[in-house]
């Protein structure tokens, strides 16, 4: 417990498990495939009922990589495809993505990359159905520190859109940092 009663408990624990593939186009171009595997457990589940969350899902992405000869210009488009097999039949979902991002090479070391998403997701086992719009604007500094060090901060605006407005309606603001070390 910390002071003011306030405590922390775990949520959820995802996984994604599977290959990634990328193929140069161009020498200035690329095409990256992805598909996963994504177990999901949510320790806050009931043991029985419809409103379960854990169970499994797959992602599958595709992308376009362009790196220009201008440091400010480097674009990508994603195209994906969402698919999540719950416990309880109110969280199974399919959903269609699309995002454009832009890496902006600052400086050797230091990159900013901006994303625009959005999401199209259906609840089809719900009633009333459930169909969710998701919109994402997100802004992620990272700088290199070595050849396998990296940090990252990061903040994003989300707004989802649905039609069961009262549940499943909201605006979100979230910052995060991390680090990451390359094997």
């Amino acid at each position: 417990d910390r002071p003011g009663g306030t405590r922390y408990t775990k949520y959820s624990l995802t996984h994604d498990i599977g290959p990634l593939i990328k193929y140069e186009l161009t020498p200035r171009s690329f095409l990256t495939c992805e598909l996963f595997w994504r177990p999901k457990k949510y320790y806050t589940d009931s043991d029985t009922g419809t409103s379960q969350r854990s169970g499994q899902g797959l992602l599958a992405k595709a992308s376009v990589d362009f790196i220009s000869a201008y440091a400010l210009w480097n674009p990508t488009g994603y195209f994906s495809f969402e698919w999540d097999a719950t416990s309880g039949r109110d969280y199974d979902m399919t959903a269609f993505g699309l995002g454009l991002a832009n890496t902006m090479q600052l400086t050797k070391k230091l990159a900013l990359r901006e994303y625009l998403d959005t999401t199209f997701s259906g609840y089809n086992n719900t009633t009333p159905t459930r169909n969710d719009r998701y919109y994402s604007a997100r802004v992620a500094l990272t700088n290199t520190v070595d050849a396998r060090w990296s940090w990252l901060v990061d903040a994003s605006y989300t707004l989802n859109d649905s039609s069961v407005p009262t549940s499943f309606e909201y605006k979100r603001v979230t910052g995060s940092l991390g680090a990451t070390y390359g094997f």
